[in-house]
């Protein structure tokens, strides 16, 4: 099943529930990286000094929610892979 948005904020905010929240996000980001870097046709581009955590996976994806909230929240499916590629997409575009 998919979390939504807002049943991941409310775990990423009790601690007790916040390092699984990191922890499926550093995951996450690293499937979605290594992905593109095994790509022809990148989808972004990642500066090469850059190294992201678990925390800076999730801050991406929530600042991709908020920035589109009224169209993630109009999907019927808000799966926090698409919504984390698309905050990749925006803040790292290919030029």
């Amino acid at each position: 099943d998919l979390v939504s948005p807002k049943v991941i904020e409310e775990f990423y905010s009790n601690s007790t529930t916040r390092s699984e929240v990191v922890s499926h996000f550093s995951g996450l980001g690293s499937g979605i990286t290594w992905s593109n870097i095994m790509i022809q046709e990148k989808m972004f581009c990642l500066p090469p000094d850059l190294a992201f955590s678990g925390e800076d996976y999730y801050s991406i994806y929530k600042a991709e929610y908020l920035r589109e909230k009224k169209l993630w929240d109009s999907l019927d499916k808000q799966p926090p892979g698409i919504i984390l590629l698309y905050g990749l997409k925006y803040n790292f575009p290919c030029d």
